[in-house]
């Protein structure tokens, strides 16, 4: 279940980064002698590390598999060699993670409807 654990990270990373520029920008505003380069560093830094300690219970999903479940159950009550049709998402990126990364029931053919629908009008409806 490493790919889910490494998914979970993801926001938190984007939110590390934009939080280490703001706070960046911030102490940019302070008189150039106060701080030096090394000392905003290491209180961009500081406050981060932080932030993790204090939020590493609340946001460890090492234990969610609720990704995994649905996109079982959703397998699981097909037919073999059906057709699925898909048009979100949640049930188009559970169900090829389950059958990419898991190798389960992979004879089910999923067609997301969504990304096929631009096609679809075109060659049903030509334009002018």
């Amino acid at each position: 279940m490493s790919t889910i654990r490494r998914f979970w990270m993801q926001p938190c990373l984007i939110e590390a980064i934009f939080t280490s520029l703001g706070l960046t920008r911030i102490l940019s505003f302070a008189p150039s002698f106060s701080f030096s380069g090394v000392a905003k560093g290491g209180a961009v830094a500081a406050v981060l590390l932080g932030w993790g300690a204090v939020h590493w219970e609340a946001m460890d999903q090492s234990g969610n598999y609720v990704v995994w479940e649905f996109g079982n159950e959703v397998l699981n009550h097909l037919p073999r060699d059906a057709l699925f049709l898909s048009m979100t998402d949640l049930v188009t990126n559970s169900v090829r993670y389950i059958q990419v990364c898991h190798r389960h029931r992979q004879v089910i053919n999923l067609l997301c409807f969504v990304l096929q629908q631009l096609y679809f009008s075109r060659a049903l409806c030509p334009g002018p």
